[in-house]
């Protein structure tokens, strides 16, 4: 069984960071404190500094953005105290619904577009920590519950970091289509520590097989709840017929109950964790060689970097879309052209063979004249590059 987890860091464009490894056992939570707070603080250029900081008991040294399965009152109370990192995600387990008049409209920018929400927003406590908690209302009955420690951050940013979380998503969508980034080249496997303590798999079985009874069990209740419903309000010559469906029915249940005792009396003999070295030989975690899965991650890493930077190159008026753009970058990282030498002049100049449109050949124009204009010098030589379009 897999014993790795990849966590992703990207910025709020989709972006990738860094991607930070968990042994099986290890939940958000645990890698954002041992691994991604420390390796941003350390890594990253930060727009505040330390006197800042003290100077404003209020500002954020920044702000991680992550879904539900990072919630925890107790963890956005230590980031910040500990480190004096705010967070933003999702609420969880929210049942009440805000007034109507407490929400206004706002413009909120996302993913190249100005979406129309109405929003709202209340200060909260958690843990003794006050908490900002905006709501966006998507329609009458359906408010999305937002939380933050970010004391600063405008409410309209609020919305585009949470809901700009999706350009993570799709940046995984293609990752997966465009760079095949889950495909595993090869599949050397490593123990991992046996002393790990994981769910016992055996534990887990029982408790889904008891989850199933009791549905069943729920079912039951329900179906003989109808019968004497019909029953009472039915004529009398049906009652026989009612009252052996309902034995029927009184018997199924307690043989679902037999079956529900059974399954609790032998979940009992199985403790919930257990460490790695008394699971089944067959069902013991393994882990992949990651030093090999971490360098193809590099290489398609760069790649993407490299393609997104020249997206963003030609992200003009020529096109109105990002996808018509990068669309165009991949045709022409793919297309062939000439590459010619000259010593004497120290240039080498690459020929790109033109495009399918007029429109993407204006566009690969502007793109060789911005790449001339850097000067690049060919990494080893002395050899200026040039581009240009091979009709030139």
């Amino acid at each position: 069984m897999p014993a790795i987890m990849e966590f992703w860091v990207n910025n709020h464009q989709g972006m990738p960071y860094f991607v930070a490894t968990g042994e099986v056992n290890e939940k958000l939570g645990e890698i954002l404190s041992a691994q991604i707070i420390p390796r941003l603080k350390e890594q990253i250029a930060l727009p505040v500094n330390e006197q800042e900081l003290l100077d404003d008991p209020d500002l954020p040294r920044f702000t991680i953005t992550f879904d539900r399965e990072g919630y925890s009152p107790k963890a956005f109370k230590k980031y910040w105290e500990k480190d004096r990192v705010a967070v933003l995600t999702y609420n969880k387990n929210v049942k009440d619904k805000w007034p109507e008049d407490e929400f206004h409209q706002y413009t909120v920018p996302i993913d190249g577009m100005n979406m129309k929400m109405e929003l709202a927003e209340r200060e909260i406590e958690f843990e003794g920590m006050k908490i900002r908690e905006v709501r966006e209302k998507s329609s009458p009955s359906h408010q999305t519950s937002i939380l933050t420690t970010n004391r600063k951050l405008d409410i309209i940013w609020i919305a585009i970091y949470m809901f700009s979380r999706w350009c993570q998503e799709n940046f995984f969508k293609y990752l997966r289509q465009e760079y095949d980034i889950d495909k595993m080249m090869y599949y050397v496997v490593k123990q991992i520590n046996e002393g790990i303590m994981v769910v016992n798999p055996i534990h887990s079985k029982l408790t889904q097989a008891l989850k199933k009874t009791r549905e069943k069990i729920s079912r039951k209740y329900a179906q003989l709840h109808v019968s004497k419903e019909e029953n009472v309000n039915s004529s009398l010559e049906t009652t026989p017929r009612y009252l052996q469906k309902q034995m029927k029915l009184t018997n199924q249940l307690n043989q679902l109950k037999t079956e529900e005792q059974k399954l609790l009396e032998q979940r009992k003999e199985h403790p919930y964790k257990i460490a790695v070295k008394n699971m089944p030989e067959n069902e013991k975690y393994t882990k992949l060689d990651m030093e090999g899965k971490l360098f193809q991650n590099m290489i398609k890493m760069i790649c993407y970097r490299a393609e997104t930077t020249v997206t963003l190159l030609l992200n003009s008026e020529i096109y109105a879309k990002q996808e018509d753009v990068r669309s165009l970058v991949k045709s022409i990282i793919k297309s062939k052209g000439n590459i010619v030498p000259d010593y004497q002049q120290k240039t080498l100049t690459i020929e790109m063979y033109t495009q399918s449109s007029p429109r993407n050949n204006r566009a690969l124009e502007k793109l060789c004249e911005l790449l001339t204009d850097s000067e690049t010098i060919y990494p080893g030589t002395e050899l200026r590059l040039i581009y240009k379009l091979a009709t030139n």
